[in-house]
């Protein structure tokens, strides 16, 4: 499947980083609780924030799980367009 991006690379990072700090902040999780989750340093989970193209698969899937993060923002963020979103999202059940 192709990956169309609606949003520039850079507002999608935007969006994802902001989306990940709301969720922290919603759920009164510092840097510190979100690293010891991880198990990484807080200076490494302020790291990865800052470039969260460094993500692994498996720390992004646990923030996902942790924070309960809106899917649309993570698959921009992975660069899906938001027409292939929807249209995945409308299908997940088959």
């Amino acid at each position: 499947m192709s990956r169309p991006r609606s949003n520039s690379p850079i507002e999608s990072r935007k969006a994802f980083i902001t989306e990940v700090k709301v969720r922290r902040t919603y759920l009164n999780m510092s840097q510190n609780d979100l690293g010891k989750i991880l198990g990484i340093s807080p200076a490494r989970v302020s790291g990865l924030l800052s470039n969260p193209d460094e993500l692994t698969v498996g720390r992004l899937r646990k923030i996902i799980q942790t924070l309960s993060l809106d899917p649309m923002i993570v698959l921009e963020f992975l660069g899906y367009d938001q027409k292939t979103i929807k249209s995945a999202l409308n299908h997940s059940g088959d």
